[in-house]
């Protein structure tokens, strides 16, 4: 098996484990936040609605931090992996690749506004008209 398809395949673990991970946390994390509310509405008295406002708040937090975390470690890990150069850090990686990104779409754009100047094609018209008149002078 060539270096490029086991490299693609190590690439396609990494990512869909990682993935993995982030669909069980996520799911996990977003049913303890429900359960967590359906049981707290259930025993709502005044003086706990702010508690639980806080604690559902609490928990998204946490949710949300831990799929953000598990995001930065794959795509740290697939940074460091495949995409950093000798003695380049992670960090070193991410921001060259961004300035290359970016300098891509300067490009991009630089030639997407190339103005062409087409004549018009009565212009065209007149001057084939012209040309053919004059072929039979010579």
């Amino acid at each position: 098996m060539s270096k490029i398809v086991e490299a693609n395949e190590k690439i396609v673990e990494v990512v869909v484990d990682g993935y993995k991970k982030i669909e069980t946390g996520v799911v996990e994390g977003y049913k303890k936040i429900e359960s967590g509310a359906v049981e707290g509405f259930k025993k709502v008295d005044n003086g706990r609605i702010d508690r639980m406002a806080d604690a559902v708040t609490g928990a998204y937090q946490k949710v949300e931090d831990a799929v953000v975390g598990a995001y930065k470690k794959m795509e740290d890990g697939f940074v460091e992996k495949h995409l950093v150069r000798e003695g380049e850090t992670v960090e070193e990686a991410k921001a060259r690749i961004k300035k290359e990104q970016e300098e891509r779409d300067a490009q991009a754009k630089a030639r997407a506004h190339v103005t062409v100047n087409i004549p018009d094609s009565s212009e065209i018209v007149k001057k084939n008209l012209e040309a053919a008149k004059n072929a039979g002078k010579r």
